[in-house]
C-alpha cells in the first residue's frame, strides 16, 4: 500500500522558507567539506599502510635500503598530516579537549549546528567555514605535494630498485 503525504514545517517555528531552503544548501556545504575531509585521510592511510606493508617485507633487503629509508621518512610525513586533519590516537571526547581538535573536529559540529538549526546559518557560522574550508585547502594541497613529490621520487626508486609502486586510491568526484 502507499499513500501521498505532504512534508511541512513546525507551524511553531515561524521561519521563512528562503531561510530554510538557505539552511539545507549550507549544511550541504559543510558536509561537502567533511566528506572531501575523510576522503583525504582515507587516501593517507591507504598510502601509509601500503608503504608499512612493503617495508616489513623489504626489511633487511640490501637492494630496497634507499627505498626503505625515503619510504619510513614518507610514513613520517602522512602521520604528521593526517595528525593536522584530526586526531587518529583519540579514545574518548576528553583526548580532542586535551590535545587540541583537529580540523575534522572543529568542521564536524559546525555540520550539526548547521544541520539542526532553524534557519539560514549565522554571519559567524558562514565566517568560521570559509576559514575551515581554507585550512583544509591548505592542507589538502600539503596532500597533494606529498603525492606529486614524495610518493612519486619514491615511485622512481622503486622502478630501479624493480619493486611495485604505490597506489594512491582515486579522489571522489567533487
Amino acid at each position: 500500500m502507499t499513500a501521498a503525504i505532504e512534508v511541512v514545517a513546525d507551524p511553531r517555528l515561524q521561519v521563512a522558507p528562503a531561510d530554510i531552503a538557505e539552511q539545507v544548501k549550507f549544511a550541504r556545504q559543510v558536509q561537502d567539506q567533511v566528506t572531501r575531509l575523510a576522503g583525504i585521510v582515507s587516501r593517507v592511510r591507504s598510502v601509509r599502510d601500503q608503504l608499512k606493508l612493503k617495508s616489513e617485507a623489504l626489511d633487511g633487503s640490501a637492494s630496497a635500503a634507499e627505498w626503505s629509508k625515503a619510504a619510513a621518512d614518507l610514513i613520517t610525513k602522512c602521520t604528521a598530516l593526517e595528525e593536522k586533519l584530526h586526531q587518529p590516537g583519540a579514545q574518548v571526547e576528553y583526548d580532542i579537549l586535551a590535545k587540541g581538535a583537529r580540523l575534522y573536529s572543529r568542521l564536524s559540529p559546525l555540520l550539526g549546528f548547521a544541520a539542526d538549526g532553524t534557519g539560514a546559518p549565522t554571519k559567524g557560522m558562514r565566517e568560521v567555514f570559509a576559514d575551515q574550508v581554507k585550512e583544509l585547502d591548505a592542507l589538502e594541497a600539503e596532500w597533494n605535494a606529498i603525492v606529486t613529490g614524495d610518493l612519486a621520487a619514491l615511485g622512481r626508486k622503486a622502478k630501479e630498485a624493480n619493486l611495485d609502486p604505490v597506489v594512491v586510491p582515486v579522489a571522489a568526484a567533487r
